[in-house]
C-alpha cells in the first residue's frame, strides 16, 4: 500500500458536481480518456503536499487555520473546458474556472505558508480547475476542448478550504479530512 498523499483545495458544491457529472455523460462518447474523475472527487487545487509525516501536517494545519480563517469568502463560476499536456494526447482534461483575485490572493498565501513548512512551490503559473478526466488513449489524437459541448457558466460561493487525503486503491478516492471555514 502506497503512502497516503495531501493536498489542500476548495471542495465543489453538489450541484455543480452534478452538473459537470451529467456534462462528462454527453461527452464520453468522443472524449476518449482513459479515466474519468469520480464526481465526489471533484475540487479546486490550492497546494499540492504529497507524503507528509504527521507532526509537519499538524504544525501547517494550525498555521492554515491561522492564515485562511481571517479571509472572506467568494464567488466562483465555471467558464470553458481545457487540457493540459501534450495536444495530440494530454494528460488531463478539466472544467475551466473564473481566476477571481480572491482565489489568486488565497492560493498564494497557501503556497507561501506552505513554503514556509518546506513544501515545495509550483512553478508554473496557478490555473484553478477541475479535472475531469486523465490521459487521452483515443485511435484519433485529440480533438481539443472546443470540440465537446461548451460548459454553462454556473456560479457557486467558495465557502471553505479542506485538507484532503489520497487512498488510491479507493473510489472516490479523495477524504476530506480537515475543513477551514471562510468569512461570510
Amino acid at each position: 500500500m502506497t503512502a497516503p498523499h495531501y493536498f489542500f483545495a476548495l471542495p465543489i458544491p453538489n450541484e455543480i458536481k452534478n452538473y459537470l457529472y451529467e456534462w462528462t455523460q454527453h461527452i464520453k462518447e468522443k472524449a476518449a480518456f482513459k479515466r474519468w474523475v469520480h464526481r465526489e472527487d471533484y475540487h479546486i487545487t490550492l497546494f499540492f503536499l504529497g507524503n507528509v509525516e504527521k507532526i509537519m501536517l499538524e504544525n501547517s494545519l494550525q498555521e492554515m487555520n491561522n492564515l485562511i480563517e481571517p479571509l472572506s469568502s467568494f464567488s466562483l463560476s465555471l467558464t470553458v473546458p481545457g487540457s493540459f499536456g501534450q495536444s495530440p494526447s494530454p494528460r488531463i482534461f478539466y472544467a475551466g474556472t473564473e481566476r477571481p483575485e480572491q482565489l489568486v490572493k488565497l492560493q498564494r498565501k497557501t503556497a507561501d505558508c506552505m513554503e514556509m513548512f518546506g513544501f515545495p512551490s509550483e512553478k508554473r503559473k496557478y490555473r484553478p480547475h477541475i479535472t475531469i478526466a486523465r490521459k487521452w488513449i483515443g485511435e484519433e489524437p485529440y480533438p481539443g476542448a472546443d470540440a465537446f459541448l461548451p460548459l454553462e457558466q454556473r456560479q457557486w460561493q467558495a465557502k471553505e478550504v479542506y485538507l484532503y487525503k489520497t487512498h488510491l486503491d479507493k473510489s472516490p478516492k479523495y477524504e476530506a479530512i480537515h475543513k477551514i471555514k471562510l468569512q461570510k
